[in-house]
């Protein structure tokens, strides 16, 4: 029974150290940003403003767009969601110049990229 263990508990160290290894010397990538588009390209940034509560914040989300967009129905295309119980906020397709343009108005606290997150299983 001990050796037994022992073993396990010695195969499972080669397998962790070489997950380690390979996570430190850069062949794995844990974080992936899947918002990254083609240069000049469009993709998904998470804005978040100073709203007030009882505000109508799809309307909101829409005319800080349109400020940014030009157009109201440019806006509602570009608007993907609008966050309103954790932070005030939305999500919107931008070129990277349209988001550096929104961050400049009046209201903006943060625009940054969207990016998921997976997990690194080591077992």
């Amino acid at each position: 029974m001990e050796r037994s263990l022992l073993a396990f508990f010695i195969i499972f160290l080669s397998f962790s150290a070489s997950s380690c290894s390979a996570y430190f010397s850069g062949d794995v990538n844990p974080v992936e940003d899947l918002a990254v588009a083609p240069v000049g390209g469009a993709r998904v940034y998470i804005v978040t403003v100073t709203w007030h509560k009882g505000l109508n914040t799809k309307q909101s989300a829409i005319e800080t767009l349109t400020s940014v967009l030009g157009s109201e129905e440019a806006a509602q295309k570009a608007l993907v969601y609008v966050y309103d119980y954790v932070f005030p906020g939305f999500a919107a397709k931008l070129t990277p110049s349209e988001a550096f343009k929104l961050e400049k108005q009046p209201g903006i606290l943060q625009v940054i990229p969207d990016t998921t997150y997976h997990l690194m299983w080591m077992y």
